[in-house]
């Protein structure tokens, strides 16, 4: 469960470079650091800027600074070493409450995560406005047995009436918890799965394994999410952190040129709604980076 296992877990299914000494991912066609983000990495803009070349990737993206001033770009996380129900804001305490008493919450293995989890996936997929294939049974199971080579994968479930009904996956790295995927059975949502997953989730990680942090992610510019905004409303807070983006040359064209803007009127997000909503999560993430540059925040030492 340490960043090297980490790393070369990721090593197994992507490319892992070296930059300025540490590990960075590239995903497609994003380079990213594999630490965690409380971690900034050493390497300078000119570092990032020769592996990006070198790799063929499109944008390198990172921050370099943890919890600081309010910005535009911030990781919603649960730090809070106390986090309880009876902390939580009002209606977050009453939707626990009915999710605890509705579901129950337990680790599960992974093949019981490949047997039951898919037809939660299969479910929520059908509700997601993307278009993008859905996996297969097969797929999906395959996907779960490669996320489990790596020890530090822990699957969570919440069953009603002896069925699941939502899933959540975390990865563990050091004393930090990513919550790399969840997902939920629309039909079951009055159940109130996802308040009982991520109340025991941040309750166990946080109370019971004193972990630093547990993390959804980044802010989300790629497509609409309202997941982020239930997790604040869970406790969960953002965490602010300058954003720092390294564009290649045609990256830097799609982001800058306004297509996000005209396309629409051009219709594109009809006619190629999957690499117009890459150029609109560009054009977004350029922005956010150069409102971070301005801003010139403080970077403390993490």
């Amino acid at each position: 469960m340490t960043l090297d296992a980490f790393v070369a877990h990721a090593g197994a299914t992507s490319t892992v470079v070296q930059v300025a000494g540490e590990p960075w991912q590239l995903s497609g066609r994003r380079l990213g650091p594999l630490a965690p983000p409380h971690r900034p990495p050493a390497a300078s803009a000119e570092a990032v800027r020769r592996a990006l070349a070198g790799t063929g990737a499109l944008v390198a993206s990172w921050n370099d600074g943890w919890d600081t001033p309010p910005l535009p770009w911030w990781w919603v996380c649960c730090d809070d070493p106390g986090y309880d129900v009876e902390g939580l804001p009002r209606n977050a305490r009453r939707d626990v409450r009915a999710g605890l008493r509705r579901c129950e919450v337990r680790r599960v293995e992974p093949a019981e995560l490949a047997e039951g989890g898919f037809a939660v996936y299969r479910a929520a997929f059908e509700r997601y406005d993307v278009h993008v294939t859905a996996l297969t049974a097969e797929g999906f199971a395959a996907e779960v047995r490669r996320n489990a080579a790596y020890p530090g994968r822990e699957s969570w479930g919440a069953f009603a009436d002896g069925r699941m009904v939502a899933w959540a996956s975390c990865i563990v790295v050091d004393d930090v918890v990513l919550l790399a995927s969840a997902k939920s059975d629309p039909a079951h949502l009055k159940a109130m799965p996802n308040n009982a997953i991520a109340y025991e989730l941040a309750r166990h990680y946080l109370r019971d394994r004193r972990m630093r942090y547990v993390t959804d992610g980044s802010r989300t510019v790629a497509h609409d999410t309202r997941y982020q905004d239930f997790l604040l409303r869970m406790g969960w807070r953002k965490v602010f952190c300058p954003l720092r983006l390294v564009l290649s040359p045609a990256a830097r064209l799609a982001a800058r040129s306004g297509a996000d803007r005209w396309g629409r009127l051009l219709l594109l997000h009809r006619l190629a709604p999957v690499p117009f909503a890459r150029v609109e999560a560009l054009a977004a993430m350029d922005r956010i980076a150069r409102e971070c540059a301005v801003a010139g925040a403080p970077v403390p030492t993490p």
